[in-house]
């Protein structure tokens, strides 16, 4: 009898320290290349999906097919700022934030036929205190390091990207005791992965329609946790350049035929002097223009001199400047 309640009373503080431990831990999507996400400022500036963007040291990022419309090498670094941000804009800007994940969103290089991508997928970090007794840290983080590739065969280019994948997740509870702090619960894990893009352009005169296929084959791999794969995403659509302006409209979705459909409409006016060039860019994006919650609108510019541009977006919900999400890249280019 006394074996008995002592297996029921075992089995019970297993189920609850378990259950602890899972129900504390941050909840991970593993649908990462979406909208929600901006990696580059020239993207972001006009709508957020485009085929091809000249210039852009992260266009292997949408449609690594576009790798064979490039002509001159050139690396950049993006960085994003929120009103959101416990951060003044002073103090997100300081020379010191340039190389912390929490503030750069890539580091990316594109030439002529290949590109090397780097980005910090996922950061989160959280502190909290259920009560005065009780306080829990969560980390997860995720980053991707990316090489592209692309072959040109008369009006078609194909791409492909190769990803892999490394991170961590740390989960810590910890109870007050006598005014010191002992751990109810800690998990540490680490993950390693791969991911592949496939991309595709026709390009016929100054038409192009591109697809291209996102996290198509998969796998994370953590050593204490059950094996994830990417959710799948597909974007197609055509963009119309010109000598100084560029047209785009995409759609971006989840690989399945039912789902919901993002749609993406872009617009640059480019500008070009003796010494330099600007570069005027707006956009908006939604997946049903029923609401304004629903809607992005996109607005970006640029300037050029020699072989040092700056790009800055920003991308706009509801109206209102609390909603802005502010990006710059800067990058360096023959």
């Amino acid at each position: 009898m006394k074996n008995l309640k002592f297996n029921r009373l075992l089995f019970v503080l297993t189920f609850v320290t378990i259950y602890s431990i899972v129900m504390a831990f941050p909840k991970i999507n593993y649908d990462f290349h979406t909208s929600l996400a901006p990696v580059s400022a020239i993207a972001s500036g006009m709508g957020g999906n485009p085929i091809y963007s000249a210039g852009d040291p992260f266009t292997a990022y949408f449609n690594s097919a576009s790798l064979g419309l490039v002509e001159k090498e050139n690396v950049g670094i993006s960085y994003k700022y929120s009103p959101k941000s416990p951060e003044s804009i002073y103090q997100s800007i300081h020379i010191l934030n340039f190389v912390q994940k929490g503030h750069v969103l890539g580091i990316g290089m594109s030439a002529p036929k290949g590109s090397m991508l780097y980005f910090p997928i996922v950061d989160k970090h959280e502190n909290t205190m259920s009560d005065s007794l009780h306080k829990s840290y969560k980390d997860f983080t995720l980053n991707s390091f990316q090489l592209a590739i692309s072959e040109k065969q008369k009006n078609y280019i194909f791409g492909l990207t190769c990803k892999y994948l490394y991170g961590r997740l740390v989960n810590l509870n910890q109870e007050l005791n006598e005014n010191n702090w002992q751990t109810e619960s800690f998990f540490d894990d680490k993950a390693k992965g791969f991911s592949l893009d496939f991309s595709g352009i026709y390009k016929k005169g100054n038409i192009l329609a591109g697809v291209s296929f996102y996290d198509l084959l998969s796998k994370i791999y953590w050593e204490n946790s059950s094996n994830k794969n990417l959710t799948k995403r597909v974007s197609y659509g055509v963009q119309k350049n010109t000598e100084n302006s560029l047209f785009y409209v995409s759609i971006l979705q989840k690989a399945q035929i039912k789902t919901k459909k993002e749609y993406h409409f872009g617009y640059e006016k480019i500008i070009k002097r003796k010494a330099s060039t600007v570069n005027f860019r707006t956009g908006c994006y939604s997946k049903d223009f029923k609401s304004q919650e629903d809607i992005f609108f996109t607005f970006g510019t640029s300037y050029m001199i020699k072989s040092f541009k700056i790009d800055i977006a920003i991308i706009n919900n509801k109206w209102l400047i609390n909603n802005n999400q502010y990006i710059a890249t800067i990058s360096f280019g023959k």
